[in-house]
């Protein structure tokens, strides 16, 4: 019956089970005198776990070797070496090796432990274990071989390596001979894990098996070779191809890849294995020289064809670059302009009243900016005094800009009286001139009638008129006047008209001062 994964996790508890406990059950039993009440639990532990262990090493034998007839069959049918078919049984053998490999790790110390019980008991015990283990281990490495040789040419030299396959099986048995059995374990496992690694190093590796093949068999003929050959084909213009009494000089080889090599003694070539052939005539002197002379002018002209190609070649790139250069450059400028118009549009969009008449001349407008004591936008006098300056006949001063406007750098850099930094905003092309004005109240009380106390305000107002382009300043006034009433509001509002009152009287001034500036 197939052994189950459930049969083959609970070898591996047993095992692992047992290693932690037989060096002292062993121990005891050994101080008893090998009495069999001791040694019989002993015997029956280690029994089970090997007959386990057996059991799945021989079915993961069987499981290693059955798929290899068939696919020799298929191979040979077919004609074939297709290498994804040897790779999945490459895969396949690995993995049943992994499993048995976790055997191994709990068999190992069992093994190792049992050692001090009587020699026949011993042997006993671990006869049909032996044999099974033997068995996945040559079943694991004819599959591992056959996945490594598959790879190499058949020649004169494979049943040289059928042997050394065959002592590589059988020499783990001298140590279990020598009743060495932890090293027979050892032994077998490393044998495993170098198959493995060089399985593995076969189905990764860009270069083919057969190429190491021939690589083996030309170090063996170098060794085979006189010591004084040596290649001469490079001096071929410059050979004494025949001694003086006119006898051969120069060996060669020749084929369709390389044409001619030339020797200076017999023996064979290194690279094709080739017998080389002896110069024994003058015809075939020549034609080995006229061959040379032709190849070589076959050089010189792919060289300079190759040169001119290169500086061709070298010529289109350095275009291609500079025109790439030139391209990305002006992709750049486009882009950075692009960039610059589109902040500017957007400073625009968030810096200028929607209501401001575009229509109207920049020069002929001055734009109104009234501030509170905190430095923010006020609307409602805003509108009062847009009001108060239509009514006296000064339309042209208007709100132009938006309270975004008022919290930006440019507007800060225009009180301070210097041009702002950065150029993407021109207030100058939106209007002439800013009438800032800016408000503090200040409250206070009064009792200007007896009993009666009363609330004041005193208001500030600091007008300003500078220069949209610099923030120069035209015209500097400032309007004091104080407001009474019974709540803040009303003492603000009474400052505030007696305020308006006192800037229209102002206004003369001030529409000379904007008139001069114009």
């Amino acid at each position: 019956m197939i052994p189950t994964r459930t049969d083959y996790i609970e070898t591996i508890r047993l095992g692992d089970e047992l290693s932690r406990h037989i060096h002292d059950e062993i121990q005891e039993a050994e101080k008893n005198g090998w009495s069999e009440e001791f040694l019989n639990p002993v015997q029956d532990g280690v029994r089970k776990y090997f007959k386990l262990t057996s059991r799945i090493f021989r079915w993961l034998g069987a499981f290693a070797f059955a798929p290899l007839p068939a696919l020799i069959i298929f191979l040979v049918s077919t004609h074939s070496n297709s290498r994804l078919l040897l790779n999945c049984y490459i895969i396949w053998i690995v993995g049943l090796s992994l499993l048995a490999a976790r055997l191994f790790i709990s068999l190992s110390p069992i093994v190792q432990g049992i050692r001090k019980l009587p020699p026949e008991i011993y042997r006993s015990l671990l006869g049909p274990l032996w044999a099974n283990l033997d068995a996945f281990h040559v079943a694991v490495s004819i599959g591992l071989f056959f996945y490594i040789l598959t790879g190499w040419n058949i020649t004169t030299s494979f049943p040289i390596i059928i042997l050394i396959v065959l002592i590589w099986i059988a020499s783990p048995w001298c140590l279990y001979l020598l009743k060495k059995d932890r090293e027979f374990i050892i032994i077998k496992l490393s044998q495993l894990g170098v198959l493995i690694v060089f399985a593995l190093l076969s189905a990764v590796s860009p270069v083919p098996m057969s190429h190491y093949q021939r690589w083996i068999q030309h170090g063996m003929a170098e060794k085979l070779r006189p010591e004084e050959q040596r290649e001469v084909t490079s001096d071929w213009a410059r050979l004494q191809w025949f001694t003086q009494e006119g006898a051969v000089n120069v060996w060669y080889s020749a084929n369709t890849e390389h044409g001619y090599r030339l020797f200076s003694a017999p023996g064979h070539d290194p690279n094709t294995n080739q017998v080389l052939i002896p110069v024994s005539d003058q015809a075939t002197r020549d034609t080995i020289i006229n061959w040379f002379h032709q190849a070589e002018d076959i050089r010189q002209k792919q060289a300079q064809q190759e040169r001119e190609t290169r500086l061709a070649v070298a010529h289109a790139q350095a275009e291609a670059e500079t025109q790439r250069r030139l391209t990305e450059s002006k992709i750049q400028d486009e882009r950075a302009k692009a960039h610059v118009a589109e902040m500017r549009e957007k400073l625009i969009r968030e810096y200028v009243s929607k209501n401001t008449d575009q229509a109207k001349a920049p020069e002929s407008l001055t734009a109104l900016i009234v501030l509170n004591a905190q430095g923010q936008h006020d609307a409602a006098l805003t509108a009062r005094i847009t009001r108060l300056l239509d009514s006296a006949g000064m339309p042209n001063i208007v709100p132009v800009f938006t309270p975004a406007f008022f919290e930006s750098s440019y507007f800060r850099s225009l009180l301070g009286a210097k041009a702002p930094a950065d150029e993407l905003f021109h207030p100058e092309k939106f209007a002439a001139r800013l009438l800032v004005i800016k408000t503090a109240t200040v409250f206070g009380t009064r009792q200007p009638i007896e009993s009666v106390e009363m609330r004041a305000a005193d208001t500030v107002w600091d007008v300003v008129l500078i220069s949209a382009l610099n923030g120069a300043v035209g015209h500097s006034v400032k309007v004091a006047t104080r407001g009474i009433g019974f709540k803040d509001i009303d003492a603000v509002t009474m400052a505030t008209e007696r305020a308006e009152i006192r800037l229209k009287e102002e206004l003369p001034t001030l529409a000379s001062k904007i008139s001069s500036t114009k």
